[in-house]
């Protein structure tokens, strides 16, 4: 309804990490109530918004599987199966199909000079499920070091994502039947993390603006619109510029009809992140901040 954003929320003590749901009309924070027993993370609403699917961590394992709830909170059901870390699952339009991140696990813990002892994803791939036939496939078959959450075009053949090569990166529209991949957004080849509307007119993009801007030192992100008349394969369309912050671009989502898109900024790079919200029409922004403590639950008891 581009009224709600869900995001993940741990350290709530009566229960494992579980979804936040917060209102831009209440101001107010709820929580799915998680009686699985196991944490839940990266939400992502159907494009209808009457389902929620995100990821569970399977209990002393390194595996994760991909589960789907009911908007209210009630009709939780696991839709994989078998060993693998998967996550970020997001619905095509007509609600039939999946798709996520998929990888074998993770690697063994190694260091690096930015983040110290790390782990990372093993043999990463973007993978489709098909919620009818119950059958999971991989859809890449090149090198990914590193890539964005896949999303489903409208036409429901295509998947959306940016991946990180060994030299370079591009945003590309990943046919799933024939795996043929087709590049998007060339017009700025530092486009990133592509947000696209359910009809497919309208994408939400991040990209480093250093150089645009002249600045030195930190990387700064801001987000970019393009706009077509119809969907990126068929229709060259316009971008502009929506945010000019200097700061880095935490994290973003587009709402499903393309009019709004929530964003955060840490521009200290300290934790203390600032959440807005702009609708994308009239050039509006609304600063908001996500409160503390939840103002209670949803879902059933048991």
């Amino acid at each position: 309804d581009g009224n709600t954003v869900v995001s993940d929320w741990c350290g709530y003590k009566e229960s494992p990490c579980t979804i936040a749901s917060y209102s831009f009309e209440t101001n107010k924070v709820h929580l799915y109530r998680n009686t699985s027993h196991r944490d839940w993370n990266t939400p992502r609403f159907s494009s209808d918004g009457r389902h929620l699917a995100f990821s569970i961590a399977v209990p002393e394992s390194d595996d994760r599987q991909i589960a789907v709830i009911d908007a209210d909170g009630s009709g939780f059901r696991e839709v994989t199966k078998g060993r693998g870390y998967r996550s970020t699952p997001a619905f095509s339009n007509d609600g039939n199909k999946l798709t996520y991140q998929c990888a074998e696990g993770l690697t063994e813990r190694y260091w690096t000079p930015y983040k110290g002892n790390v782990r990372r994803l093993k043999n990463r791939n973007i993978c489709v499920f098909d919620l009818l036939t119950k059958r999971e496939r991989k859809i890449i078959s090149f090198y990914v070091y590193s890539y964005s959450n896949p999303l489903f075009m409208p036409d429901g053949k295509h998947v959306l994502f940016y991946f990180q090569g060994k030299k370079f990166g591009k945003s590309i529209a990943q046919n799933i039947e024939n795996l043929q991949s087709k590049s998007i957004l060339n017009e700025m080849p530092l486009a990133h993390s592509p947000r696209i509307s359910r009809d497919g007119k309208r994408i939400v993009f991040s990209a480093r603006t250093n150089e645009m801007d002249g600045a030195n030192g930190n990387f700064n992100y801001d987000l970019f619109l393009w706009e077509g008349s119809s969907d990126i394969l068929k229709s060259k369309g316009k971008i502009r510029r929506l945010t000019k912050a200097e700061s880095y671009l935490t994290g973003f989502a587009l709402s499903a009809d393309g009019r709004k898109v929530a964003y955060a900024f840490d521009k200290e790079r300290n934790g203390d992140t600032e959440f807005f919200l702009m609708d994308i029409d009239s050039g509006k922004i609304r600063k908001f901040s996500i409160p503390d403590r939840p103002a209670g639950l949803i879902g059933p008891k048991s």
